[in-house]
């Protein structure tokens, strides 16, 4: 190995090391997470996540159906909903993450910082 080499090699492994840790902490969590539900692309409800002690069960009922959530300090999670396929129930815990039930035009979600788990184009 050359000089040159040696250099590119250390150049390259310093550059990699610094970028790990500063991508962790720029994508740390905060704990400033904010659960939204929304009804027909409106914001029905928002939740600051760590001002939430205890869970709490919202129910929805629209023109267009039945939605049970419950949002806690954990994340959001959709408990019920009277939708075809039931598809929408699930859970959410990250920012970024999100249940949509297109049939009755819900969206949760929690926005802020926090962890990124994948990004799809």
């Amino acid at each position: 190995m050359t000089k040159t080499d040696k250099l590119i090699f250390w150049s390259v492994l310093l550059s990699a090391v610094f970028l790990l840790l500063f991508s962790n902490v720029i994508f740390a969590k905060t704990g400033r997470e904010t659960i939204v539900i929304e009804l027909g692309g409106k914001e029905y409800a928002r939740y600051q996540q760590d001002a939430l002690s205890q869970p709490k069960t919202l129910e929805i009922q629209t023109e267009f159906g039945y939605n049970k959530i419950e949002v806690s300090k954990k994340g959001a999670r959709v408990i019920d909903s009277d939708c075809k396929d039931r598809q929408c129930i699930g859970e959410i815990q990250k920012s970024g993450e999100m249940i949509v039930c297109l049939p009755h035009r819900l969206i949760v979600k929690i926005e802020g910082s926090g962890e990124v788990d994948g990004v799809a184009y």
